[in-house]
């Protein structure tokens, strides 16, 4: 089975070179064709995911200026809009991501990405979400 070449992947990270390291790696996975729309903070993917087409998953960097990861995962899961689109966090650190979790415990992420970004983690990763041709 593979990926549907257009899912489409909504990808907030503040360093552009995790977004071409994505771009890649769906490339390297035999995926080039996936729709990937990157921002660089939580406020950009917000406007982009309301003015835009939703996308089939978000993945959401920890670690983010202007708007946050927290502030910006708090935002789509308030907006009843967002509510069935899966939510994957992408850390360099498992351990912050629990620490995190220990103190926000109402937010829910559907997945996490541990960097660096490799294939086989996020084709794993993506497999719920992908469809079957």
């Amino acid at each position: 089975m593979r990926l549907n070449p257009t899912l489409k992947i909504a990808f907030c990270d503040d360093d552009e070179d995790e977004h071409l390291i994505l771009r890649e790696t769906l490339k390297d996975a035999g995926y080039p064709d996936t729709m990937c729309d990157c921002k660089l903070n939580g406020n950009d993917l917000l406007d982009s995911l309301c003015s835009g087409i939703l996308p089939d998953v978000i993945l959401l960097d920890i670690y983010m200026p202007v708007m946050g990861a927290l502030e910006t995962l708090e935002k789509i899961r308030r907006d009843a809009k967002f509510q069935n689109v899966p939510v994957l966090l992408v850390a360099d650190s498992p351990e912050y991501l629990e620490e995190m979790f220990k103190q926000y415990p109402h937010l829910t992420v559907d997945g996490i990405l541990t960097k660096p970004i490799t294939v086989d983690s996020l084709v794993n990763l993506l497999k719920p979400y992908r469809h079957c041709f």
